[in-house]
């Protein structure tokens, strides 16, 4: 429900439900019709339920480095580390178990307008099968493949049925 092509989409799930949520109200609003209204709310009920079941997220940070956590599939794991990309310097994926967990999408929040601002990198990734993984980032140039990284960050991670 959530999970489209690897990625957690919550806004888009959120834009379905306000937007399907806007027609209903709309049509309860012009019929003023009861069985609407109820079935109204048993949509509602069903939509937040799906978001619950469809997965959690669980989010770390550098503090987290060393650690072992637990996942379920079809849980998404966010790591939130400082960088900043305009220096060259990126998390990279070093380490990691494609069987069980993969790689989703990356962002990156500075923490203000001015260029050239550090902020926070955010690396995704999605647990898909049970099993173990252990994940290593490393935070380097891609380009001074020679030059060793700056900095790492390791988790191993379980995950569930």
């Amino acid at each position: 429900m959530i999970l489209f092509n690897g990625e957690c989409r919550i806004r888009d799930h959120f834009d379905r439900f306000r937007h399907s949520f806007k027609l209903i109200l709309d049509k309860v609003a012009i019929d003023g019709n009861t069985k609407m209204i109820k079935s109204c709310a048993v949509i509602i009920f069903l939509l937040m339920l799906g978001t619950t079941l469809a997965g959690e997220s669980m989010k770390l940070n550098e503090n987290d480095s060393g650690k072992t956590v637990e996942l379920r599939v079809g849980n998404e794991l966010e790591v939130i580390l400082p960088g900043n990309p305009t220096t060259g310097y990126v998390w990279e994926v070093s380490s990691l178990d494609s069987n069980v967990l993969i790689a989703g999408k990356a962002d990156f929040f500075a923490n203000d307008k001015a260029i050239g601002s550090g902020g926070m990198e955010i690396l995704r990734f999605h647990a898909i099968a049970a099993g173990t993984s252990h994940l290593k980032l490393i935070f380097h140039r891609p380009f001074e493949q020679t030059t060793p990284p700056l900095k790492t960050f390791e988790v191993i991670v379980i995950i569930k049925k």
